[in-house]
């Protein structure tokens, strides 16, 4: 009886010499070009913080000081600020000071991001180049403050949780009122010191941007760090070269 040719056997056929398996072809990624690689880096660059802020210092502080009265008009320049606004401003920051954040891990995270009290150190080192002696004293005030104010910190896990978002809502006021009071007086009164008038007109810019530095880092960066979020200084840059054409358009921009 013949054999069906589903009843012979089958045998592997051995591709040809040379031929192996055809290997499998790679999916198509998307091609990413540079300009949506950079967008795509930057995303996140600036926050509304620094909108705000950027709006503060530009136009609104300009307009409160030149068309509204009272109370605006007085946090707006920094001189004859009501209580009321000072007690709330401080409220809030002591409300993100001594409570735990998303950010605080650990205690010692959570001491570097309370690093905003060494702008202490910058009224210490102001009358340390004037060649007053009290410099000294309040270098010590300054430790004293700082031993006393990070001790609650020491017990993290029992401090009350608070989110970023209210974070973030609350040393808002610290910021602006930070900012209102160094631009309208202590800048010009450091740039108005007899040493700055001597000083070589070449070293005259990059004294006024280190002192915009500083500014920026004790009255922003502070804060905000505190507050939480990333530790990027690829923003911190972008962030403090808008700050610089914010107070360029500011009628209150150091000279």
């Amino acid at each position: 009886m013949p054999r069906r040719e589903s009843d012979r056997p089958r045998t592997e056929r051995s591709p040809p010499d040379g031929v192996g398996p055809r290997p499998p072809v790679p999916t198509a990624r998307p091609r990413i070009t540079t300009r949506e690689g950079m967008r795509a880096r930057l995303r996140g660059a600036f926050q509304t913080e620094d909108w705000i802020l950027f709006a503060w210092l530009a136009f609104m502080q300009q307009v409160l000081h030149h068309w509204l009265g009272g109370p605006l008009r007085a946090f707006a320049t920094g001189v004859g600020t009501p209580r009321w606004a000072l007690l709330a401003t401080g409220l809030c920051f002591a409300v993100v000071f001594y409570t735990r954040g998303p950010e605080d891990v650990d205690v010692p995270s959570a001491s570097s991001r309370r690093c905003v009290l060494s702008v202490v150190l910058f009224f210490a080192a102001e009358r340390y180049l004037a060649g007053e002696s009290s410099w000294f004293a309040l270098v010590g005030a300054w430790a004293v403050l700082v031993v006393a104010a990070m001790a609650p910190i020491q017990q993290l896990e029992s401090l009350p949780y608070t989110g970023l978002g209210l974070r973030r809502v609350l040393v808002m006021p610290a910021i602006l009122l930070g900012n209102t009071v160094f631009v309208t007086q202590i800048g010009p009164r450091f740039l108005a010191d007899p040493s700055f008038e001597v000083l070589d007109p070449a070293l005259r810019l990059p004294a006024k941007v280190g002192l915009a530095g500083l500014l920026f880092l004790y009255t922003v960066v502070g804060p905000r760090v505190m507050a939480g979020g990333p530790w990027n200084p690829l923003f911190w840059t972008l962030r403090f070269a808008w700050y610089l054409v914010a107070q360029r358009l500011s009628g209150f921009h150091l000279p």
